[in-house]
């Protein structure tokens, strides 16, 4: 029952998101989603239009993952279970300010992001590392450099 650890935090995470507003009875959902959906059964009645459409599509989402993608979802949920308030703060408005940003310089932060996804799993280590051990203004720095040599 992996996917009742996952649902409800991610139902709650999804709340990042606008969804449109409907309302069923525990009776209307697809069997699929009731099982999916079972540590809300008994709150169902009481939750609003939207927590029910946020859960819903988490359900709809979670039965087109493959297990790869449902493993790395759960993992992920672990993570985020384990920041606390400040934490998970921080991220939402690192998130924030990420959407905030024009559409260009979000493809170039995820190009980046996916040139150091590809580098062998030694590379990145040593590269948290190096960037983990500078100071805020080392990393400003080094920041800066990064950006002076892509403008060229």
């Amino acid at each position: 029952m992996n996917s009742l650890k996952v649902i409800l935090p991610l139902g709650l995470l999804l709340g990042l998101f606008n969804l449109p507003a409907y309302s069923e009875t525990w009776n209307e959902l697809a069997p699929e989603k009731r099982a999916i959906l079972i540590p809300f059964k008994q709150a169902w009645p009481n939750l609003n239009q939207q927590q029910q459409a946020r859960l819903q599509q988490a359900a709809t989402r979670w039965q087109s993952m493959t297990p790869e993608q449902r493993q790395l979802a759960s993992q992920r949920l672990q993570k985020w279970q384990s920041l606390n308030d400040k934490q998970k703060a921080a991220v939402r408005d690192r998130l924030q300010k990420f959407r905030n940003l024009p559409t260009e310089q979000q493809m170039r932060i995820r190009q980046q992001y996916q040139r150091f996804q590809s580098l062998p799993e030694h590379q990145r280590e040593r590269l948290k590392k190096r960037w983990q051990a500078m100071s805020p203004e080392q990393r400003k720095k080094s920041s800066e450099k990064m950006r002076q040599r892509k403008g060229k």
